[in-house]
């Protein structure tokens, strides 16, 4: 197992022998998940972790729980895997796809510049590309490039957006207002402290049904009267949300 951890994009690629250590490292991660890093990250801070195998890349999106010293040039890490869906829809990558650490990284990036410079869309390029090269395309996508992914179903693809050190306000915006966004990803986006102070987000994340319940609630406090009154009525919010917001506005109009 090889272990790559890039602390400037909070990401962590697992590079595994096969399918069958990469199923047991998520059977043992179900129980127990931690990682061991040549640099020491932040408690509290998150990880996008990549478990990769010759012909599987699974994204989880995790928490770090707690850091401790493994060794005297090793850190050690308590994880909490905050999703476990990209796990569950993981696609099948073909073989050619992970021959090592970042050979999927390299393609994604030779092949789109290449293609612009031929005047090819990028469309038609992305397209052609698997879910797993998407996903880590996603991750240094250009504007353009970004916008294309945006509409892309996968899980993995879209938390590999969210991982991107430039995405814009208006594009997690984006992810925010769609109804079949990934829970982990929206609670991502409300941990981000890049994000969570936009008025806008906290909005889309309260609106949004795949919102966990928690994140939304600890947001309505937040929220403006106009919006309040507007989402106590509202039989597109859930009813046990909707409650929590009629609480909150009917608070607010005894004062």
């Amino acid at each position: 197992m090889r272990v790559s951890y890039d602390p400037e994009r909070s990401v962590v690629l697992v590079q595994l022998e096969d399918d069958t250590a990469l199923t047991e490292k998520l059977d043992e991660w179900r129980k127990f998940p931690r990682i061991r890093l040549e640099e020491r990250p932040e408690e509290g801070s998150e990880l996008a972790v990549t478990l990769a195998s010759r012909a599987r890349r699974i994204l989880l999106p995790c928490r770090v729980k707690q850091v401790f010293r493994s060794g005297q040039t090793h850190w050690g890490a308590m994880l909490e895997v905050l999703d476990w869906s990209a796990a569950e829809a993981s696609a099948e990558a073909r073989e050619t796809d992970l021959p090592g650490t970042e050979p999927a990284v390299a393609e994604a990036q030779t092949q789109v510049p290449v293609s612009e410079a031929q005047g090819v869309s990028p469309m038609f390029e992305l397209k052609k590309m698997n879910p797993t090269q998407k996903a880590l395309l996603a991750t240094k996508a250009t504007r353009q490039q970004r916008q294309i992914l945006l509409r892309d179903p996968n899980p993995q693809v879209l938390l590999g957006l969210l991982a991107h050190p430039r995405i814009e306000v208006k594009e997690v915006l984006q992810l925010v207002k769609n109804p079949q966004a990934p829970s982990g990803l929206l609670q991502r986006v409300a941990a981000d402290k890049r994000f969570s102070g936009n008025y806008e987000i906290q909005v889309g994340l309260v609106r949004n049904p795949k919102t966990p319940t928690p994140v939304a609630v600890r947001l309505v406090d937040l929220l403006r009267p106009n919006d309040l009154r507007e989402m106590a009525k509202s039989k597109a919010i859930r009813e046990e949300l909707r409650k929590v917001i009629l609480r909150v506005h009917l608070r607010r109009n005894q004062r």
